[in-house]
């Protein structure tokens, strides 16, 4: 009898599926492909510098990005037509050089 198990599923959903991060002057857009998963099935956090993209049924289900200097209070995501599309805007340009003065 085969055995068919979701959470095995949801890991090749998201591990196999193509993504995309394009780091453009203002923000920076991830696209990943994501057919058959609806948008209360997956969460998307960040900390420390990444973003986590997870399936909520299988917390081993996941991609990560490493995306500094994201304004994530104005970040926004949409899922349509199997594609989760994610645009975090930038604080500020990481090639500018900032001086911090001496007290």
């Amino acid at each position: 009898m085969l055995k068919f198990d979701i959470n095995n599923l949801f890991n090749e959903i998201i591990n196999k599926n193509k993504s995309e991060i394009l780091d453009e002057k203002q923000s920076y857009t991830i696209s990943i492909e994501l057919p058959g998963i609806k948008k209360d099935g997956i969460r998307i956090e960040y900390k420390g510098y990444t973003l986590y993209v997870y399936t909520i049924n299988s917390i081993k289900a996941f991609k990560s990005f490493i995306v500094p200097n994201v304004d994530i209070l104005n970040s926004k995501a949409q899922l349509e037509d199997g594609i989760l599309k994610i645009i975090l805007p930038k604080t500020h340009q990481s090639d500018e050089i900032y001086n911090i003065s001496i007290e």
